[in-house]
């Protein structure tokens, strides 16, 4: 069986950066094949701290390119 293959990506504070990794840590170890965020991957999960308006800003246009 393929193990589904997830991506992250994180916009804004470290906070979110720290969560991010512990997140993907927990899917490695379930078993997930971790992508980069550039590559196709079954899962993307888009992480943003929205304290800046570049950040939101930023998130946004992010999404729509990979929705595209």
């Amino acid at each position: 069986m393929i193990p589904a293959s997830i991506a992250f990506h994180h916009f804004g504070c470290k906070v979110n950066f720290a969560e991010a990794s512990s997140i993907s840590r927990q899917f490695k170890e379930g078993g997930f094949l971790l992508k980069n965020y550039h590559e196709v991957a079954d899962i993307y999960v888009i992480s943003s701290c929205v304290v800046t308006s570049v950040a939101e800003k930023n998130a946004g246009l992010r999404s729509t390119r990979h929705i595209n």
